[in-house]
């Protein structure tokens, strides 16, 4: 079983959204960038150029793959390099904190509301 198939049964089982309180954070990330831009290929007579087909994944490919698990966002990225490692990280970390802080902000509007009604109800007896 891939990565892909147990995510797929995973959410078909409800992970995402019986057993999580909020959505979890879900990025695809392509490595290897530094092949697509060379053209380098595992196929013994040699790549046939970028779109070969049989050692790159096509981004449009990937795209679409991320949308079926439902991933926030696709970004390809290179150990190699180092090309958009900082940018993975940096991205998801601060998608990370915006989502926590939206959730405390929801939290806290909640029991404010609470707090609110309780009081009036007071008020009204």
């Amino acid at each position: 079983m891939t990565i892909a198939q147990w995510w797929l049964r995973a959410q078909q089982r409800g992970f995402t959204t019986q057993t999580q309180s909020f959505r979890p954070l879900v990025y695809l990330v392509g490595t290897k960038k530094d092949l697509r831009q060379r053209g380098d290929c595992a196929l013994a007579g040699g790549c046939r150029g970028v779109a070969c087909g049989q050692c790159l994944v096509k981004v449009s490919e990937a795209v679409a793959h991320g949308h079926r698990i439902g991933a926030q966002a696709y970004v390809e990225c290179s150990a190699k390099t180092g090309e958009n490692v900082d940018h993975v990280i940096d991205s998801a970390s601060q998608k990370a904190t915006r989502d926590q802080l939206e959730r405390q902000k929801f939290d806290t509007d909640i029991r404010q509301a609470e707090a609110q009604r309780g009081e009036a109800m007071g008020r009204n007896r």
